[in-house]
């Protein structure tokens, strides 16, 4: 179970980052991560079509509809995962060098450019997002096999809730390795100190999918008018990351400035 004083620590570091990002100015960041967004969209809801299976008249016919739900479902779970968790990696070397600026920002720390540990760094970011990638589509289905036995309302409850904490931890988990690759945690140093640091990882990672959620599910005044909705979809999706970063990267402060050594002696332990 996750620790709630660092519950809290990512959500007042997330809530934290977002006047810091503007007052920063970091904003220009924004401007690839808005265009990249834009192509890999695939939307960020699952249609759970079981109101195909009463449709169907016949026991072939059910047997089919069950078939087609699982196809659609299983591709819908992988083009979302790897529409949310794709772009990130192709935005490794950005957010690489915007987080590194971040901490610059906030401790005044500067960390000199090496090419090869920058190749290295991308290598290990892209293996680390592939591994969240598969976790995240096993548990998703999973949990979609769970909840179809559950026919009406409680089925999506469960299930929009269940992809919401998932997506929420693996979020927070690419947040906060852009810090400890500075850090020189490898591949398995990394992935035991977010599991110790869970509620962390979740926090961050919740406030970015409800900061990507608001924009779609919240009523605009002005939905009528072309394109402005979308536009603040856009916008949201693309500054949210950014802010995500900047968050982890206070958060990696937070905790050093506690006295907590975050290196490789330390999650060995």
């Amino acid at each position: 179970m996750p620790k709630w004083s660092h519950l809290i620590l990512g959500f007042k570091v997330f809530l934290k980052a977002v006047p810091l990002f503007f007052r920063y100015r970091l904003y220009s960041f924004a401007i690839l991560p808005i265009l990249i967004a834009i192509i890999l969209n695939t939307g960020n809801e699952l249609i759970l079509p079981t109101e195909k299976i009463a449709e169907a008249n016949s026991t072939i016919g059910i047997f089919w509809a069950w078939i087609a739900i699982t196809f659609q479902t299983i591709l819908g779970i992988l083009m979302f995962a790897l529409g949310n968790f794709l772009a990130p990696l192709i935005l490794t070397p950005l957010f690489t060098y915007y987080s590194e600026r971040c901490e610059k920002l906030i401790s005044g720390k500067d960390t000199p450019f090496e090419l090869f540990q920058f190749l290295k760094d991308v290598l290990r970011a892209a293996r680390l997002s592939l591994r969240n990638i598969i976790l995240y589509s096993f548990w998703i289905l999973i949990l979609y096999l769970f909840t179809i036995s559950l026919l009406g309302e409680s089925e999506k409850v469960i299930f929009r809730l269940g992809t919401f904490v998932f997506g929420a931890y693996f979020y927070g988990f690419n947040f906060l390795d852009y810090s400890l690759e500075r850090k020189k945690l490898n591949y398995h140093q990394c992935i035991s100190f977010i599991k110790s640091h869970k509620g962390i990882a979740l926090s961050i990672g919740a406030c970015f999918s409800l900061s990507i959620l608001f924009p779609t599910a919240a009523p605009f005044p002005f939905d009528s008018l072309t394109g402005m909705k979308d536009m603040f979809i856009w916008l949201s999706r693309a500054l949210s990351p950014l802010i995500g970063i900047l968050a982890a990267t206070l958060c990696m402060a937070e905790l050093e400035k506690d006295s907590i050594k975050i290196s490789t002696e330390a999650t060995e332990k």
